[in-house]
């Protein structure tokens, strides 16, 4: 018997529909589903926005993503992922890439599901690598801290006409402590796509490393651009504090990276960043730091802590009234991971690094392991009346906001009030951001995830 998909598109037209999938072996009925998926998906595969001028076309990054539909799965529906995914094959200058690389759907079932279709849209179509670094000796280097080394020294250039220095990392798993030193500003780095090329470290402080030499790649550089790489940190949730990455300089632009740790996983030090279609995983405080940072488009996944720790996502690091910095998460999904136990170890959206901590989730999906108090402040009463944590506009059974904890601090604010964490207010990413040719919207998001 067939199973039913029920697939939200929220585009402009707030598309809804509900698709027969048939078994994989009927190729009659399975080409007309296509027709249908076909018929019924073209609004959802691209849309148009104007930025500046200048036109941005998203498309369908795959069901992992959900960067245009929100699905919810039968029991069973699982079968005919393949069904589904040469469908969305036609509609898209995609490739089907790694389906092990899978990730949990919110929702009560549990379904695991492939990545399906890669958007055709990619910003390295453009750049000349300088240098590539190849493990098995293909490019010019096997390391990426021997590329890093003969990078020149920047100079001051205009912000709309940079010159990047490219560094084109091959598929592969590279261990190895990589560093950006200041004065390297400009560079460029990309890979094969975050579950190709990773780069990888295990140092903890219970290892008897300090939090800042723990990271697996640091930046102390400004323009610093990380497309289709995976940084990760595999020291374990019992280690305590283990950064995956940290940035410290401004203009940082990321897309299509994956940051994967336990506590500490992305340590957004100061500066100025913009993060789009990235997988953010880990336990606590794992996006952290006193930048001002969006996270636009983004996966934020919730893996299990040790025995004895709740989960906090965010921990900003905001240290004064006049201080300009904040985490802003727009337009983003907040998940579980498959092996997360709910019931018994809590997850909330935030909590007080220094006393000014300035934290927004807007227009994102939060899913109903968040607890209802949706933030962890009472551990700290001297922090209560000076931070800021915003919430507006979310969906998602996490988002309700009426029993959040009660706090000077705490608001549910309006539109005119989140105007002013667009990234195109907040962080200005319209003025810096189109020489890496990253897609963005500078204002309210047009589409859900």
């Amino acid at each position: 018997m067939a199973k039913f998909m029920i697939i939200s598109c929220a585009t402009i037209t707030a598309v809804t529909i509900t698709i027969l999938l048939t078994t994989p072996n009927s190729t009659a009925n399975a080409a007309v589903t296509c027709d249908k998926v076909t018929s019924a998906f073209v609004q959802c595969m691209s849309y148009g926005g104007v930025d500046n001028g200048n036109p941005t076309v998203e498309c369908c990054n795959g069901i992992r993503r959900l960067n245009l539909m929100e699905a919810t799965y039968s029991t069973g529906a699982h079968q005919h992922h393949q069904s589904l995914c040469n469908c969305l094959k036609n509609l898209a200058k995609g490739t089907i890439v790694n389906a092990t690389a899978a990730a949990r759907l919110p929702g009560k079932c549990g379904i695991i599901f492939p990545y399906a279709i890669r958007s055709s849209t990619d910003c390295t179509s453009s750049m000349k690598p300088d240098v590539v670094v190849a493990k098995d000796g293909s490019g010019h280097y096997t390391k990426v801290n021997d590329a890093i080394a003969k990078m020149p020294v920047a100079t001051h250039q205009n912000m709309n006409k940079l010159k990047f220095y490219v560094i084109y990392v091959k598929t592969g798993i590279y261990i190895e402590t990589v560093r950006v030193p200041s004065g390297k500003d400009n560079l460029y780095i990309y890979g094969d796509g975050e579950e190709k090329t990773i780069i990888t470290g295990n140092k903890s402080y219970a290892a008897n490393y300090s939090t800042d030499m723990t990271p697996t790649f640091s930046v102390e550089a400004n323009n610093f651009t990380a497309t289709y790489m995976g940084f990760r940190n595999t020291a374990g949730p019992e280690k305590g504090q283990a950064v995956a990455f940290r940035i410290n300089g401004e203009y940082g632009a990321f897309f299509r990276c994956s940051f994967d740790s336990f506590q500490d996983t992305l340590w957004v030090q100061n500066g100025t960043q913009f993060f789009r279609e990235c997988n953010i995983s880990g336990t606590v405080d794992f996006i952290m730091g006193d930048s001002m940072a969006v996270f636009q488009n983004c996966h934020i996944i919730v893996k299990p802590p040790f025995d004895t720790q709740n989960n906090v996502i965010t921990a900003g690091a905001r240290s004064a009234l006049n201080d300009i910095a904040g985490l802003v998460i727009q337009n983003s999904r907040i998940m579980a991971a498959g092996n997360l136990n709910i019931m018994k170890q809590n997850t909330f959206l935030g909590r007080p690094w220094k006393h000014y901590s300035r934290v927004v989730y807007m227009e994102s999906f939060l899913d109903g392991f968040i607890h209802p108090k949706g933030w962890k402040i009472d551990w700290n009463h001297s922090k209560i009346s000076t931070l800021y944590y915003a919430e507006y506009d979310n969906r998602g059974p996490g988002s309700w906001t009426h029993d959040r904890v009660k706090s000077p601090g705490v608001h549910a604010i309006d539109i005119k009030q989140a105007h002013k964490f667009t990234p195109g207010h907040f962080i200005h990413v319209n003025r810096w951001i189109h020489p890496r040719k990253i897609p963005y919207y500078r204002g309210f998001a047009k589409t859900s995830i």
